[in-house]
């Protein structure tokens, strides 16, 4: 049987594990944002992602007809090609909806999300060529 002194040390011990403490600690999630071009492909920075916009699919009056005076509730998505050392490059196609920040991935260690067109996309006055858009987009480490 465990002494008292004993027992207070084991039982210290166990709670100290039990709370997560540990002789390292974790590293800060890193975020860096990136505007990405039709055609273009970018690194963000402290990262070894690559990210291409392969396309953008912009829907509004400019790619279907619409009710006269009414809001045409659809959300533009891009193309995305994500690369990262060592994985198999995939294709991604994220929505781009309004206020709600836009629609995110994984993809080798990272999580990237998709808030944005430049200039911004509005759907009563698209731009004509839908190539013309710039996709914003927030890295961070998964």
């Amino acid at each position: 049987m465990f002494t008292t002194p004993k027992r207070v040390l084991l039982v210290s011990a166990l709670l100290a594990s039990a709370c997560g403490s540990s002789s390292s600690p974790t590293e800060p999630t890193r975020e860096s944002s990136v505007v990405v071009a039709y055609g273009q492909t970018v690194m963000p920075p402290g990262t070894e992602l690559r990210v291409s916009l392969v396309s953008t699919y912009i829907w509004g009056p400019a790619a279907i007809e619409c009710v006269a005076g009414a809001v045409c509730n659809f959300s533009p998505s891009a193309t995305i090609l994500a690369e990262v050392p060592g994985v198999k490059p995939e294709y991604f196609s994220p929505h781009i909806p309004n206020p709600m920040g836009g629609e995110a991935f994984s993809y080798g260690g990272y999580v990237v999300r998709v808030t944005g067109f430049d200039p911004a996309w509005n759907e009563k006055a698209p731009l004509d060529d839908p190539k013309g858009y710039r996709v914003l987009l927030t890295v961070t480490d998964k």
